[in-house]
């Protein structure tokens, strides 16, 4: 066999795994944002936590909103629970709603994020719904629990049907 016969087949091998790779991903993350649509709130009747069912969150700087130094698409968390929030990137934390500075919102390709920013603290915690309405209802119960909202975040809680 010849030399250019082996790169040659090398390279179309190579260049076919990469293909079924990218297709793999495409087509788990289309299965989880159309999941993503379609989900609801799901509140624990025993002692009323509220989950917020999320496709990524994302730890960022509450200088630059849209830069983060940390995501997770695994198994991110936002839990609203009676007197604090606990929410997951990486590892879960948890953080009183009067420790919470305000809860803003932000919107963009395929993404719907709910942004914590706390008090006291240089990183905010974005949580990615993909379902405007769920964001919004969201955003309601933050604001139920004394937290305060951003101008964007009253826009979408006062524009969508909840």
């Amino acid at each position: 066999m010849s030399d250019t016969f082996l790169v040659v087949t090398s390279t179309a091998v190579g260049v076919i795994i990469t293909a079924l790779i990218f297709w793999g991903v495409f087509r788990l993350t289309r299965t989880k944002l159309r999941r993503a649509s379609s989900s609801q709130l799901i509140s624990s009747k025993d002692n009323g936590d509220i989950n917020i069912p999320l496709v990524a969150a994302f730890a960022g700087w509450k200088a630059i909103p849209w830069l983060t130094w940390l995501h997770s698409d695994i198994s991110p968390m936002l839990l609203l629970q009676k007197h604090h929030v606990t929410y997951k990137v990486v590892r879960k934390h948890r953080q009183a709603y009067h420790d919470i500075d305000y809860v803003d919102f932000r919107q963009a390709l395929a993404t719907t994020n709910i942004i914590l920013v706390f008090k006291g603290k240089w990183s905010t915690f974005s949580g990615n719904t993909a379902n405007i309405n769920l964001a919004a209802q969201a955003l309601e119960i933050f604001q139920q629990r004394g937290c305060q909202l951003s101008q964007r975040a009253q826009q979408i809680v006062g524009s969508v049907a909840v």
